[in-house]
Formats: structure tokens, sequence, C-alpha cells
């Protein structure tokens, strides 16, 4: 592969872990702050297992970092930058889907992210 392009598989690979609407979620809550798979089940109504394995994903793609506290483990975002590009998707993706579907005329030049 051409070495130029060579971090655009690592933005790919990136853009996977991301690319899911339980996980958007997740990134989304743990925005606000640090929370247990307890925390997150109360507020997004998902399922613990369910949870957990988008979780797994999430660390394991280094956006998220657990740590044990008794018998709770605690979620957080590695960076406030991934708050930062979570706000993004969501600005820029609201703004597609709104052109898209015909309720705005154009799409900003630029996305403020």
């Amino acid at each position: 592969m051409n070495e130029k392009y060579s971090e655009f598989e690592e933005y790919a690979s990136l853009i996977k872990a991301i690319g899911d609407s339980n996980r958007i979620k997740i990134l989304n809550s743990l925005s606000k702050k640090e929370k247990s798979v307890k925390e997150i089940m109360g507020e997004l109504k998902l399922a613990q297992p369910l949870i957990s394995h988008h979780l797994k994903l999430l660390k394991y793609s280094g956006l998220v970092n657990d740590r044990k506290d008794g018998v709770y483990v605690y979620y957080r975002l590695v960076s406030p930058t991934i708050t930062s590009l979570v706000e993004c998707i969501i600005v820029c993706c609201d703004q597609v889907i709104n052109f898209k579907q015909g309720k705005i005329k154009t799409i900003k030049e630029i996305c403020v992210c």
C-alpha cells in the first residue's frame, strides 16, 4: 500500500469502531462523565451484555478506558478529543440527514466541530 495513504486504514478502523448507533450513544453518554455499565444501562435502556460487548470494542479501539472500584468497573473516554469527535459526528451527520430529507437547502461548507 502507498505510504501516503496508510493512515487511511487506521481512520477506517476507527470509523468502523464508532460506526454503530449503540456505540455512538455510549460514547455520547461517556462524554458527560465517567460511568459504570449499570449507569449506562439506566440511561440508554440497553441490556448489560450488549453494553459490555460494545464497551469491549470501544476499549480495544482505544476510545475508552476503564477502572475498577470494588465490584464496579467505570468507563471513561480516553481524551476530551473523543468528546469533540462525537459532537462533530452528530452535528455533521445531522446536516447531511436534514439535507437529504429536504429540511435544509444546503450543507454548511465548514462543519463547526
